[in-house]
């Protein structure tokens, strides 16, 4: 007879997403997004021993308003903290899984009504306002824990201890995942697009963006942000 043990399943994910609502905040000492992140890592906790019927095994409550079992260095408190904190879900509502089921929509955006006001005909034969984004959330690879096990109705019931003494624990997540990636782009923010009568034609193009990588392993999330300025004339 034929049986399969403990299989090995790997991969990666990515899909669009909207990370907008966070992308002007200003680049001071301190991140009120990333406050958020970490506020976010107690309701995530939370809701995830409500889910997790094993969790009611493992009793208290633990520092802060943290569950056992699903404390604040825990892969599968962390990630929805995160996406949550950055993108447009809230820690409340947003889907418990590191890979959401329903990509978020991009968009670009041309306008050239412009070209219809009679004082702009009178020098242009066209002008055209651009606007574009695109937002990407990546998981860059994962694969299924082995050491993870499940109960009759798919719950992880088993733990890792962290502390002995205190009786900290955390679950074991159902696939570990090294790293994930946050990118957005504004390409660009704003263009202008124009010819004129005489033939001469211009752009112009404001571009900026960010790029988030964070580590599950060091918990270190590292942002790097950039804007660029393209001006063009030409015959």
């Amino acid at each position: 007879d034929y049986n399969s043990f403990d299989p090995f399943l790997s991969g990666n994910f990515s899909m669009s997403y909207i990370f907008a609502n966070t992308a002007f905040e200003k680049n001071t000492l301190n991140s009120k997004i990333f406050e958020q992140f970490s506020e976010n890592r107690e309701i995530i906790s939370r809701r995830l021993a409500q889910q997790n019927p094993n969790a009611e095994g493992l009793g208290r409550t633990i520092v802060g308003d943290y569950r056992n079992g699903y404390t604040g260095t825990q892969q599968d408190v962390l990630i929805p903290a995160l996406i949550s904190a950055y993108g447009v879900g809230n820690a409340e509502t947003i889907t418990l899984n590191a890979f959401p089921k329903i990509p978020l929509p991009n968009w670009s955006v041309d306008f050239s009504g412009l070209s219809q006001l009679p004082f702009i005909q009178e020098y242009f034969t066209n002008i055209t306002l651009r606007h574009t984004y695109r937002g990407t959330y990546t998981v860059g690879t994962f694969n299924n824990n082995l050491n993870a096990g499940f109960d009759e109705f798919g719950f992880v019931n088993n733990t890792d201890t962290l502390d002995a003494v205190e009786g900290v624990e955390n679950f074991f997540s159902p696939n570990t995942i090294t790293g994930l990636q946050i990118s957005e782009q504004f390409a660009p923010l704003l263009g202008l697009n124009m010819t004129m009568k005489n033939g001469m034609t211009g752009t112009l193009d404001y571009k900026r963006g960010r790029t988030l990588n964070f580590s599950t392993g060091s918990l270190q999330l590292a942002e790097i942000r950039n804007q660029d300025l393209t001006i063009g004339w030409g015959l």
